[in-house]
């Protein structure tokens, strides 16, 4: 992926099959259906809720140093961005490297990874933002985290 072509969708299946890992990333912020967000740190600091799934594994998290979003369930999946560290952010589906995003622009820019849901197939787009802790780029794409006292009841 590269400024002039950032977006990339991905089939059914590689949308649905086994785990996408994001290696590279400093941090990831996602959202659920149900609206419920959280983050989390490659050196395991959380902020908001964590999304289980039905197998009791976190919808987003951390493993072994790399991001990765459990496939299985991403019926209840809905965006996530993974912040870049200084190196480039690398995508995973099946063990095979599917595509990288460089860590940062010629002008100091840090690179996001954006993941979305449309349907049931997944949305990769790559963004590039002044470089900044990662509050203010969860705020800049529209994450505010989840408080336990905030959550609603509904379907888990």
């Amino acid at each position: 992926m590269a400024e002039d072509a950032p977006i990339v969708r991905l089939n059914a299946r590689q949308s649905s099959i086994g785990t996408l890992l994001v290696h590279g990333a400093r941090s990831t912020a996602w959202e659920d259906v149900d609206q419920v967000t959280g983050a989390e740190s490659v050196h395991g600091e959380t902020a908001g809720v964590a999304c289980p799934t039905a197998g009791n594994r976190k919808l987003v998290a951390f493993h072994e140093g790399s991001a990765a979003i459990t496939l299985r369930h991403v019926k209840r999946f809905r965006r996530a961005i993974f912040i870049a560290q200084d190196v480039p952010l690398v995508v995973s589906i099946f063990g095979e490297a599917a595509l990288a995003v460089s860590p940062n622009t010629a002008d100091g820019k840090s690179a996001v990874l954006y993941i979305s849901r449309i349907d049931s197939l997944l949305e990769l787009r790559a963004e590039y933002v002044e470089a900044a802790n990662d509050q203010t780029i969860w705020a800049a794409f529209g994450f505010t985290m989840t408080t336990p006292s905030h959550m609603h009841t509904g379907r888990r």
